[in-house]
């Protein structure tokens, strides 16, 4: 039985095996590799995860082919998975994507983001959104971080306090 893969074509688990090709992409376009955090993974895997869904894309290797917003943002992750995260980007309600198939998206996301961190999946799920957005305000990358930052607020844990999966509310 094969392992889940990540939309980038990595095993989804553990994270530094999931994040190997984003480090390796990271060293080929220059960046000095750093060691982080399992945060820091967790957080570029479930971007590049996103940055792939939005765009359509098969995998990392062309960015620029779509478009300024599109770079900024694989940059952005990129940086974060090489060891530096860059700065905090908070996104403005308004621009937040709410079509179902992202809020569908954006529950995966926090899934997967709980079960690589933990109770740490809220910063996770926030500091990829920021780097989502780092391809402007006006980008659907924008729109689909502000999304994964309002759905960290919302994550819960379980009542039973376990250590079971996350909920989180789609029904707005």
């Amino acid at each position: 039985m094969t392992a889940p893969q990540t939309r980038y074509g990595s095993p989804r688990r553990p994270v530094r095996i999931a994040t190997a090709v984003l480090r390796a992409r990271a060293a080929a376009n220059g960046a000095r590799l750093r060691d982080t955090d399992e945060l820091n993974l967790a957080t570029a895997a479930v971007g590049a995860d996103a940055w792939v869904a939005l765009t359509g894309a098969q995998d990392l290797s062309t960015p620029a082919g779509f478009g300024p917003a599109a770079t900024a943002s694989l940059a952005a992750i990129l940086a974060r998975a090489a060891g530096h995260p860059g700065q905090q980007v908070e996104v403005p309600l308004e621009t937040c994507a709410s079509s179902m198939p992202l809020l569908r998206l954006a529950e995966e996301h926090v899934d997967w983001a709980y079960e690589l961190v933990g109770t740490d999946a809220h910063q996770a799920l926030i500091d990829a959104g920021s780097d989502l957005a780092a391809g402007g305000p006006d980008s659907a990358f924008a729109a689909y971080g502000c999304l994964l930052q309002v759905v960290a607020g919302e994550v819960a844990r379980p009542a039973s306090g376990g250590t079971g999966s996350p909920t989180v509310n789609t029904s707005h």
